[in-house]
């Protein structure tokens, strides 16, 4: 299984990629920007996409109309610090269904994207 996981801070990408690791998901691909997510995922395609919607250098909102135009039934999961409510929203309005909270915890990943997996079109966030 292929998770591709976009955000602009190297930092938040080796969180995720130890977390799911240790979660016994191997085949973690990373992308910094949408411009490199949309290659990586055009090459890679895949199964789940964790996209942060915080920086605006990362264009998460963008590429999650992107991937959904590429592939519509794509597993999105957005990862937003607090505080992130209207871009959360937007990111559900635009196709995403499941949402992580920064920092990260170890559990709620893994349960996330075993969800994600297991019920692609159920709508589910952790509080922000």
């Amino acid at each position: 299984m292929k998770v591709l996981i976009v955000d602009s801070l190297a930092m938040f990408r080796a969180m995720l990629r130890k977390i799911l690791e240790n979660g016994f998901f191997s085949g973690t691909i990373e992308a910094e920007n949408r411009k490199q997510a949309l290659i990586v995922h055009h090459k890679e395609r895949p199964n789940i996409v964790i996209v942060d919607v915080s920086s605006p250098h990362t264009q998460g909102l963008e590429l999650i109309g992107d991937l959904l135009s590429i592939d519509p039934k794509a597993r999105i999961i957005v990862s937003s610090n607090a505080g992130q409510k209207e871009k959360v929203v937007e990111a559900y309005q635009k196709g995403a269904r499941h949402f992580l909270l920064k920092p990260f915890d170890q559990n709620k990943v893994l349960e996330t994207v075993r969800s994600s997996l297991l019920n692609p079109n159920m709508v589910k966030s952790n509080s922000l």
